[in-house]
């Protein structure tokens, strides 16, 4: 099992001095899993958008899952990076499932019609059952 755990700090100037957190696991051949913790907003978006796309094209990975359980603020660019990724695992004929548990990045994903093109799970249980599913 491979892992890894990066820490992003904001730039100087942004109006919190949050950190993203991303931890990027392999559980399974074929499955990563990156788990993100924090807020997905402007200055973090780059972050969260090198670990994403560096997950999804390892050829290895058949199954990426996108663990947003512990992510308190999902901004629209944080949506437009799910949906980059999502189109490029389909190039590769691999799959995408998101777990959001919190009610702003659940709530936002199916306001916008996202949920079912992003593949969104209520658990990791879920996200690992609809491996059988690929593009």
């Amino acid at each position: 099992m491979t892992e890894h755990t990066p820490t992003y700090p904001r730039p100087r100037g942004s109006p919190e001095r949050a950190e993203l957190a991303i931890h990027r696991r392999e559980p399974a051949a074929g499955v990563s899993v990156v788990s993100v913790a924090g807020e997905v907003d402007l200055a973090t978006e780059d972050a969260f958008r090198q670990a994403l796309v560096a997950a999804a094209a390892d050829p290895g990975t058949a199954l990426l899952v996108c663990d947003l359980t512990k992510v308190t603020y999902l901004a629209c660019g944080g949506m437009s990076v799910l949906v980059e990724v999502r189109n490029l695992l389909d190039r590769r004929r691999a799959a995408l499932r998101v777990v959001a548990t919190r009610s702003l990045p659940r709530r936002l994903l199916t306001v916008t019609g996202l949920a079912e093109h992003l593949g969104l799970c209520a658990d990791l249980t879920e996200a690992f059952s609809a491996r059988d599913t690929y593009p």
